[in-house]
C-alpha cells in the first residue's frame, strides 16, 4: 500500500470594536463609538480549540477587564476580569469570495451599568472569566493603549470581527509511488465548495467519502469533473493540542476508486472542502491500493 501527503495552511485573525451609550443595543446613532476597530491577539488556547470545535463553540461570551498588561498568546485570563455578556445579541456569518474568507461578525450587549468602571482590556472566551479565545488591549486611533470608561447608567457594545482565510492561490507539490503506481505525481490543490465551514465545523472535522474524478478540477467554489467513484475509506486522526494541524488520510482499497482513465482528482472535506488534481492520472486498478494523507495547518494571519 502506497501512503503519501498533501499539505497547506489557513490563517485565521480578529479585531473588535467598542461602543458606549445611554441606550441599549450597540446602534452607532444612539451610542458614541469610543474605540473603532482594534487588532486582537487569538491564543495558542483558541487554536487549539480551532482544532477540536468549531468557532461557534468558543465564542459564548466577551469578557472585559481593567488590567494593562500586554496580550500573550499563553493568556487564558483578562489581566484584571471586571465583567461578562454571555452569549452575543447578534452573530452575522458572511462570506467573501474577492478575498476568499468566512467572516463571523458577533456583537455583545452589557447590560445597564454591568460593565461600570474604567476598561482597558477585552477578550471573547469559552467561559465567563477563563479559557480566553482571544484577547486584546483597548487601543485608540493611533493604535495605543488606551482606556475607556463605562458610567453606571451606560450600556457597553463589544463587536468582535473573526475571520479564517482560504486560499486564493493554489498550493502545489508532488508526490512520488513505486510498484504499479510507479511515477512522481505533480498536484494542484484548491479550495472545492467554499461556504462557512470554517466557521461552523472544527478544523478536524471530516465528513462524507472522499471522491476520485476521471476530470480535472474546477474554479473556487466548483468541483471536479465526472465520471467519479466513492473510494468509502478515510481516517481522520485525533487532534493533538499545540500541533495546530488535522490529518486525514484517504484509502482507496482495490475494489474501489478505479476509472477507466485513472485518478486525474479527488475531493474531500477536512474543515472546509477541498479538491486536488494530478498532472498525470494515477492509473490505479483493482490490483492496486492507494492511500494518500491530508495535511492542515493554521495559526495567525
Amino acid at each position: 500500500m502506497e501512503q503519501h501527503k498533501i499539505k497547506t495552511r489557513l490563517g485565521c485573525e480578529g479585531k473588535y470594536k467598542i461602543m458606549v451609550g445611554k441606550k441599549p443595543g450597540g446602534i452607532e446613532s444612539e451610542q458614541r463609538i469610543v474605540t473603532d476597530w482594534f487588532p486582537n491577539l487569538i491564543t495558542n488556547g483558541g487554536l487549539d480549540r480551532l482544532g477540536i470545535t468549531s468557532f461557534g463553540n468558543s465564542n459564548s461570551y466577551c469578557q472585559v477587564g481593567s488590567g494593562n498588561t500586554p496580550p500573550a498568546v499563553t493568556d487564558v485570563n483578562l489581566a484584571s476580569y471586571v465583567a461578562n455578556r454571555s452569549y452575543a445579541t447578534t452573530s452575522v456569518y458572511s462570506v467573501d469570495m474577492v478575498t476568499l474568507y468566512q467572516q463571523n461578525v458577533l456583537t455583545y450587549s452589557f447590560g445597564l451599568g454591568v460593565a461600570e468602571g474604567n476598561l482597558a482590556e477585552v477578550g471573547i472566551g469559552w467561559s465567563s472569566s477563563t479559557n480566553l479565545f482571544s484577547r486584546a488591549l483597548i487601543l485608540d486611533a493611533g493604535g495605543s493603549p488606551t482606556t475607556i470608561t463605562v458610567l453606571s447608567d451606560e450600556y457597553l457594545t463589544v463587536v468582535y470581527s473573526y475571520r479564517m482565510y482560504g486560499l486564493l492561490a493554489d498550493s502545489t507539490g508532488s508526490v512520488t509511488f513505486t510498484g504499479n503506481l510507479a511515477g512522481t505525481y505533480n498536484w494542484t490543490l484548491r479550495h472545492s465548495t467554499f461556504t462557512n465551514y470554517l466557521l461552523t465545523k472544527s478544523m478536524s472535522d471530516a465528513a462524507a467519502n472522499p471522491s476520485f474524478y476521471e476530470g480535472g478540477i474546477g474554479i473556487i467554489g466548483a468541483t471536479p469533473t465526472h465520471p467519479s467513484t466513492a473510494i468509502n475509506g478515510y481516517v481522520a486522526d485525533a487532534y493533538v493540542p499545540g500541533t495546530y494541524t488535522s490529518r486525514m488520510t484517504m484509502t482507496a482499497i482495490p475494489a474501489y476508486g478505479n476509472l477507466a482513465g485513472g485518478v486525474k482528482s479527488i475531493s474531500f472535506r477536512l474543515g472546509p472542502w477541498w479538491q486536488v488534481e494530478f498532472d498525470t492520472p494515477i492509473p490505479k486498478t483493482d490490483q492496486d491500493s492507494l492511500s494518500i494523507t491530508f495535511e492542515m495547518t493554521w495559526g495567525r494571519k
